[in-house]
């Protein structure tokens, strides 16, 4: 402590000793409080020591919810691609069984119900377009398989059950490909909505 403090305003510039400790007779010294101040550090210590405890039991039960809230955010996620993909399969299974039912083949019932899962409206038209080809060169062969030779005896019945035979064939397969048409509109309107 400064001397000039300590007289306050007892202190003159150039004072001698024994004005000082004249003026310091009259001055009473501070009471050492160190043990008051040591207790008081120390109080001070445990009660930061404490809320340092209550911050990291805090923070670790925050950081126990985040991961409770950030784990369950994730098998939500998990659940919603599990059902996105279960939808998905269960709508190409449906395409693939309605041109199966229009008479495509396997690989290309499955390829259409494909494209059409995933939008591609140009590999769909393709296939149709491959399918009722496939269609026609089918109807053109059995149409020429069952045709009859015209019979050199005048025998009429021959021509006339043939001709009937190959007329009902193709009003068969007409129908067969009309109802292809039908269910293949059916499932492009459904898919176009």
């Amino acid at each position: 402590m400064i001397l000039s403090e300590l007289l306050g305003d007892a202190w003159k510039e150039g004072m001698t000793l024994e004005e000082v400790n004249d003026a310091l007779k009259d001055i009473s010294l501070p009471e050492d409080r160190s043990a008051e101040i040591e207790k008081l550090r120390k109080s001070l210590t445990d009660s930061n020591s404490e809320a340092a405890d209550w911050k990291r039991k805090f923070r670790e039960t925050q950081d126990a919810e985040k991961r409770k809230a950030d784990e369950e955010a994730e098998n939500v996620r998990k659940l919603q691609e599990e059902l996105e993909s279960l939808r998905r399969e269960n709508t190409i299974a449906g395409y693939k069984n309605s041109y199966l039912g229009m008479g495509y083949s396997e690989k290309d019932a499955q390829e259409v119900a494909n494209a059409l899962a995933d939008g591609n409206v140009k590999t769909v038209l393709e296939i149709q377009k491959r399918h009722q080809e496939t269609l026609t060169e089918k109807i053109r062969k059995e149409l020429l398989k069952d045709t009859h030779r015209p019979g050199g005896g005048g025998n009429e019945d021959d021509g006339d059950s043939a001709e009937k035979a190959n007329v009902k064939l193709a009003q068969e397969m007409a129908k067969a490909n009309t109802e292809g048409a039908k269910q293949f509109e059916s499932v492009m309107s459904h898919y176009l909505k």
